[in-house]
């Protein structure tokens, strides 16, 4: 290779560089200058999150055996916002249709309830329903059931949800019981993405749930409605 060939090569690589550098340092610029804002923002709204799993609470039950008061867990499911790709707009109406029978136009406020109160059973298999599909959001909720006697119903309490979905105790022997039928809240951590939806595969258990311990009381169901009729 003879030496003015040489330095045409070199030059051609230089000139090479030359435009990598200059691409590369307006791209950066744009990135970390102009759009810096924008990029700001996303990283916000795409983050970790934190959250407690709710825990089943405890049972009340009387001396003999008889359940007054228990915890039933339902799911129900929801549509958290429509996509702005009118493509992905129809592939959820037609899942939704398909899936579940149910009708929309596509018009409608979100959130929408698809399933309301659905047994749990149906959980897994509505979780790996929706899998994949973030536009949809399957939630647990739980209520505590009670004994038809109103006398006892009286004497047992009430219960109200706190901010993590839990029942905590309001009144009655509820609440003289509540350290030992609370139980203890997990934690599990998540990744959302911009539109506030989890995304697939990034849910983390940090704290595992403790179920609330069963309390007996000392006397029989048949012990406890005179009781309380006497009571009122």
């Amino acid at each position: 290779m003879n030496e003015e060939l040489f330095r045409k090569r070199i030059k051609i690589l230089l000139i090479i560089f030359g435009v990598w550098a200059l691409l590369a340092a307006g791209r950066l610029f744009y990135f970390t200058v102009i759009q810096q804002d924008r990029l700001k923002k996303e990283s916000r709204q795409l983050a970790w999150r934190e959250a407690e799993i709710p825990v089943i609470r405890g049972r009340i039950l009387s001396a003999d055996g008889v359940p007054l008061a228990w915890s039933n867990a339902s799911c129900s499911l929801y549509l958290e916002n429509w996509p702005i790709r009118t493509k992905r707009k129809e592939f959820l109406l037609d899942f939704l249709r398909s899936q579940y029978s149910v009708l929309l136009s596509g018009d409608e406020k979100t959130p929408v309830r698809i399933l309301h109160r659905e047994p749990m059973e149906r959980f897994p298999g509505i979780s790996d329903e929706i899998s994949g599909i973030p536009e949809l959001r399957c939630s647990v909720t739980m209520d505590r059931k009670r004994v038809e006697s109103e006398r006892i119903r009286q004497l047992l309490g009430e219960c109200k949800h706190d901010p993590s979905g839990s029942l905590a105790a309001v009144s009655g022997l509820e609440l003289k019981y509540e350290e030992t039928l609370r139980g203890k809240d997990g934690k599990f951590r998540v990744m959302l993405n911009r539109h506030g939806n989890w995304m697939e595969n990034t849910l983390r258990i940090l704290i595992d749930p403790v179920q609330g311990s069963d309390v007996y009381l000392p006397e029989t169901f048949e012990v406890l409605q005179k009781e309380s009729g006497h009571a009122e």
